[in-house]
């Protein structure tokens, strides 16, 4: 388990993934390097980013459509940005939030939580949980986990994305080393949205 760079989100994800459906329900989780073809036809959820996990970094490629990508920046070394391309191809990029200028106390991290068509297989879904820093991957985590606030989150994502596919980049908050749980009810914590691409 050592081997895992977001143990803690996975950890959180594959219990709350188990509970939710039966017994015989197969939940599997496998270091990128254990990954195998069959393994990606099937309903995915993706931890990490493109640092950590070349999975996500070779998936990216294949989602064309969706303008949200992770960047190295040489304003930041501690972890990759996220990227919002436009149809002008500009881009914007999205930035943690610290609490001085030198970089040591994280207030704020970004994540990326996103469900889209699986690109092998139709019928299954790609699910993203992605941080510019293990916080933010914990944070998109944990707005589908947290039982205070996963009804109003899935509420929101039902009524906004009545297709099923999204794409939020949030805030995710860190309070005393503390990462909490994104409110996606709340303004604040959405930085973008797509396919509706707000923001």
């Amino acid at each position: 388990m050592h081997s895992y760079g977001d143990l803690d989100a996975l950890i959180e994800l594959h219990g709350h993934i188990r509970a939710q459906n039966s017994p015989e329900f197969g939940v599997f989780h496998k270091l990128a390097s254990e990954v195998r073809a069959d393994d990606l036809s099937g309903h995915v959820v993706l931890l990490g980013g493109i640092g950590w996990n070349n999975i996500t970094a070779r998936l990216f490629r294949y989602l064309d459509r969706l303008p949200v990508i992770q960047v190295e920046d040489e304003q930041l070394d501690t972890g990759e940005v996220f990227a919002v391309r436009a149809e002008d191809g500009t881009e914007r990029r999205y930035y943690p939030t610290w609490a001085d200028e030198n970089n040591k106390e994280l207030t704020e991290d970004i994540a990326l939580l996103a469900r889209l068509e699986n690109p092998f297989n139709s019928n299954r879904t790609l699910t993203i949980c992605n941080g510019v820093h293990s916080r933010g991957v914990l944070g998109a985590v944990r707005a589908l986990t947290d039982a205070r606030l996963r009804e109003s989150n899935e509420a929101y994502l039902a009524e906004h994305f009545p297709e099923g596919e999204f794409a939020l980049l949030l805030r995710v908050p860190v309070v005393e080393d503390v990462t909490l749980s994104p409110d996606i009810q709340h303004e604040h914590a959405r930085l973008y949205e797509w396919p509706s691409g707000r923001r």
